[in-house]
């Protein structure tokens, strides 16, 4: 089956324009980038670290580059409840 003519035109059209907009996008992305490693790497320096967690944000500065890791939220441990003995102590007795 055939895809009509006017169908793959309209993708390609469609094609055209994200990369029209992406490119014209890119110049002011890599300058907001540019400026939040820098706003960032003067942080850790300020602070006269080369680690830091931020918010849910581990930063590290590794050789002039910066390392991010996305972290859980702080509190996501489950609760223990009394009466139950935690997980980690039960994979441990078992070894």
């Amino acid at each position: 089956m055939s895809v009509p003519i006017i169908m793959k035109e309209r993708e390609a059209y469609r094609a055209l324009r994200s990369f029209n907009y992406n490119r014209d996008l890119k110049p002011k992305v890599d300058f907001r980038l540019e400026r939040a490693r820098d706003r960032l790497k003067s942080y850790l320096m300020l602070n006269g670290t080369n680690s830091m967690r931020l918010g849910r944000y581990q930063v590290d500065l590794i050789e002039d580059q910066l390392h991010i890791t996305k972290l859980p939220p702080e509190g996501w441990e489950q609760r223990q409840m009394k009466g139950f003995a935690h997980r980690d102590a039960q994979v441990q007795a078992k070894e």
